[in-house]
């Protein structure tokens, strides 16, 4: 489903992200990548849905190579491929409902369907009692509900999660990864990167593992023993 070939990345002046890195993820895997901060795992996710190019190398999605795409194909991709991060990135003064209905706007949608589709995907993470909420009053848990429910929307076949539970506590990050297996469950395809130990092991998942933006090791299922 998703082919990186051959590919590296280096940021100005000379900063080596990714060195020659090549792998292929099927359609309904749960991979893990994991590796210390700066190991290039982020860099990853960021060729995958195409907010860069690489330097060097080809990506593939479907068999369809994304390296040069257009700016219409790139949206149609984001809208298959989305992103939750650490970070939530909501709009933070918008409550629940309004930052749930903006993606559906954005696609055209009724006044009737974004009612209808944004509580049916708030009941699915059962959220729907926090949907007339502003953002900022939420805990981290919530919010990051909140980002998974505005991409499901969306109806990708990819969630990449970049560090999806880097600022939660124990039960919410529990929480995301039911979330998270639940939807895999379904036939979505899930890129987690993480440098969480506990995550990794419990997960008994397939790891690709990054050291210096070299793939070291990619094993299913994997751990993070060699930290």
């Amino acid at each position: 489903m998703i082919v990186l070939k051959n590919v590296t990345k280096i940021f100005p002046p000379n900063v080596v992200a990714l060195d020659n890195i090549s792998f292929e993820i099927k359609s309904g895997e749960f991979v893990l990548i994991i590796g210390r901060s700066g190991a290039g795992k982020s860099t990853v996710l960021r060729l995958i849905n195409k907010e860069i190019d690489p330097t060097k190398g080809e990506i593939f999605y479907k068999n369809f190579k994304i390296t040069k795409i257009s700016s219409k194909k790139k949206r149609e991709l984001r809208r298959k491929i989305i992103t939750i991060f650490q970070d939530f990135k909501l709009l933070n003064k918008k409550t629940v409902f309004e930052n749930l209905s903006l993606p559906l706007e954005i696609l055209g949608k009724s006044k009737k369907e974004i009612e209808k589709e944004v509580l049916n995907i708030a009941q699915k993470l059962k959220i729907e009692n926090k949907l007339n909420q502003r953002a900022e009053t939420l805990s981290g848990g919530e919010k990051q509900k909140v980002c998974l429910a505005r991409g499901l929307l969306y109806n990708p076949e990819v969630i990449l999660a970049d560090e999806p539970t880097g600022n939660l506590d124990p039960l919410s990050t529990h929480e995301i990864l039911e979330i998270l297996k639940s939807l895999n469950k379904e036939g979505i395809t899930i890129i987690f990167a993480t440098h969480n130990k506990e995550i990794v092991n419990s997960l008994k998942t397939r790891v690709i593992t990054l050291d210096n933006g070299r793939l070291v090791r990619d094993e299913n299922p994997g751990s993070y023993s060699i930290f």
